[in-house]
């Protein structure tokens, strides 16, 4: 695997889903079937195996990429994105 391209395991949607997380210049992207269209839709998703599954993935992602492209659509820029290792303000300042 080339540096700042890897693969995890998203299980929720299927049990056997995994998304693509791609660094760039211009920030962090996942390639996700955790939702089905741009801005974080469907909220619930009605055919997912494991809902309590795709909420933990879904959190795992949004967590740490700036950008994300969906199964069917545009790619949506995440504003839940939680900065690592930030102190305590800056936590606050991204909420």
């Amino acid at each position: 695997m080339e540096p700042g391209i890897k693969v995890i395991s998203t299980p929720g949607h299927t049990n056997e889903d995994a998304s693509l997380l791609i660094e760039t210049a211009e920030g962090n992207y996942a390639l996700t079937h955790l939702w089905w269209w741009p801005n974080c839709y469907p909220e619930e998703d009605p055919l997912a195996e494991d809902p309590h599954g795709i909420k933990k993935s879904r959190e795992l992602v949004l967590g740490q990429d700036d950008w994300i492209v969906p199964g069917h659509g545009a790619a949506f820029k995440s504003l839940h994105r939680k900065p690592v290792g930030a102190s305590k303000e800056q936590k606050k300042l991204s909420k």
